[in-house]
């Protein structure tokens, strides 16, 4: 770069004071570079990227030149989002466990992503490990931390007038309003908790679900945010709503881990996933009247909560539609047959047993063919279990 140029640049960034007895351009460069290297402040790149120089002469900077001060322009904007992000957080949580800054949160996303792709294959060999001791409580300590949030949201809310339509966020020292932060930022953390989830999962050799992964990863991130920008007002909704899911949900899980014997009380665990769907409907709902209505809450948080909801819908549907409805749509053929003595029912899994059977059923035994009714099933599955069918099963297999 020659001296005229040079003493373009000076004149373009420092005006006239270049011409002032003993100031060195070179110098006033070099230590302006060396403290925006050593400072986070908020700086004018413009002035390092010569705009104006960039329109008019671009041809006196070479291209690696240019590169490294678009570079360094980049690297600004995202510096001064980063900065500017930081001013707009809620100043009471600023020095609460996690909400210093991003770079906590980030670590335990990308330990559990981590976890999630590398650990299965760790254990692939090792048997299954059975966790009860460990389980038994760690559900019910979840259950009751649900509770009590359950409970914080609910009274807090209703001494403060909450609205359930709409209700902008306190950023006072109010008692209240603090005391509705901490129990947003206790919701945060047992969503930070939850992760363990997926550990386990994985040392009982149980499969990890895209909709496991997903929804865990995730859900750390958006409350997080939530807890950052706006510990209050209606950002209470989802917490209140996801929390009483949570006590039902973790009290079946707490429950299943004592063994086959209880499946006969857990009759209700295909309306946890309804139960679910239905959370989420309600958050669409809840922010899409917000959007609408021109609540005055951050429009960006409300179309995040619906964008998200509707991810979660779709998930979660899928799995509903696969675990159930799916597997009540296959039709296994079923043989009724008549003998002096009782009816008997049936189920064959595979087409072979079914003509191996038809083949040595006897002629004067009179049968049909019927399309499987999952409660009818169960009904007959009650009502004929004896000795006959697995003698039967076992002679036509």
């Amino acid at each position: 770069m020659d001296l005229l140029y040079l003493d373009h640049i000076c004149k373009s960034i420092f005006g006239g004071r270049n011409t002032l007895q003993n100031f060195n351009c070179r110098t006033e460069l070099v230590n302006r570079a060396k403290y925006l290297n050593q400072e986070t402040v908020e700086v004018n790149y413009k002035e390092l990227l010569i705009l104006q120089k960039f329109t008019e002469e671009p041809s006196n900077l070479e291209l690696d030149s240019r590169l490294k001060l678009a570079e360094m322009a980049l690297f600004d904007d995202i510096r001064k989002m980063y900065i500017d992000g930081l001013k707009r957080a809620d100043p009471r949580v600023e020095n609460w466990p996690f909400m210093q800054s991003p770079v906590p949160i980030i670590i335990v996303f990308s330990v559990y992503v981590s976890l999630v792709l590398i650990c299965p294959k760790l254990v692939k060999k090792l048997p299954p490990m059975n966790l009860k001791l460990i389980l038994v409580p760690y559900n019910f300590v979840l259950v009751a931390l649900s509770v009590y949030m359950f409970v914080e949201f609910i009274t807090v809310s209703l001494l403060s007038n909450y609205s359930y339509r709409c209700q902008p966020v306190d950023y006072s020292e109010d008692y209240l309003a603090v005391r509705m932060a901490k129990v947003l930022w206790w919701f945060f953390f047992s969503k930070v908790i939850e992760l363990i989830d997926t550990l386990f999962l994985i040392l009982r050799k149980n499969q990890v679900s895209f909709l496991h992964a997903y929804h865990h990863c995730t859900m750390i991130l958006t409350y997080w945010m939530g807890v950052k920008y706006v510990a209050g007002g209606q950002a209470f909704f989802v917490p209140m709503l996801n929390t009483f899911v949570h006590i039902i949900m973790y009290t079946y899980y707490g429950l299943a881990v004592f063994g086959p014997h209880m499946q006969k009380y857990l009759w209700w665990k295909k309306y946890l996933t309804k139960l679910q769907l239905i959370q989420f409907v309600s958050f669409i709902i809840h922010s899409g009247y917000n959007l609408l209505s021109g609540c005055d809450f951050p429009q960006g948080f409300n179309i995040a909560v619906l964008i998200y909801s509707l991810t979660l819908i779709l998930l979660f549907a899928n799995f509903y539609y696969k675990s159930y409805v799916q597997k009540q749509k296959k039709k296994k053929l079923t043989i009724f047959f008549s003998t002096k003595h009782n009816d008997t029912i049936i189920d064959f899994s595979t087409k072979e047993l079914e003509l191996s059977f038809l083949s040595q059923i006897s002629s004067t035994t009179q049968f049909w063919k019927a399309y499987q009714d999952s409660d009818k099933k169960e009904k007959y599955r009650e009502n004929t279990i004896n000795q006959n069918i697995t003698n039967l099963k076992s002679q036509y297999s």
